[in-house]
């Protein structure tokens, strides 16, 4: 099984990958467009054998949000795809301050931000499943 975790943002966004279900690691950045963005994030999926993509979108945001967008059109194509991958928001309030942090103490490349975001948010989605499970 893979999950792929996207910190959404209207010129870039950050994505990270699991193979494990608890860890994730930096994959990169899409950019451009939303339907740009959307493109390689859809040859992201097929490349990958996506099961799960955890879109991060901070509390409360609606309508024009990327975050929003983003989740539905990837619903519109987990409906098309005979597998059914799951598409999931999560709360991302903060995670790209904090990747900007945790980069600026390891020292680390801050065009990197996004993609270690995407990386948080996944894990953030780890931990919450789970303590869902622990209940």
């Amino acid at each position: 099984m893979s999950w792929l975790g996207i910190d959404s943002g209207a010129k870039r966004s950050g994505l990270a990958i699991s193979w494990s279900g608890q860890m994730a690691e930096p994959l990169g950045l899409a950019t451009g467009d939303l339907a740009s963005q959307i493109q390689q994030i859809e040859k992201v999926i097929a490349e990958h054998a996506v099961d799960v993509v955890v879109i991060g979108k901070p509390t409360g945001v609606t309508g024009d949000h990327p975050a929003t967008q983003m989740f539905e059109q990837l619903m519109a194509l987990s409906g098309s795809r005979a597998s059914r991958m799951t598409v999931i928001t999560i709360d991302e309030t903060l995670s790209t301050k904090e990747a900007e942090r945790l980069l600026r103490e390891r020292k680390g490349d801050p065009q990197q931000s996004d993609a270690l975001a995407a990386c948080l948010i996944l894990e953030q989605y780890f931990e919450e499943s789970r303590n869902q499970d622990e209940k």
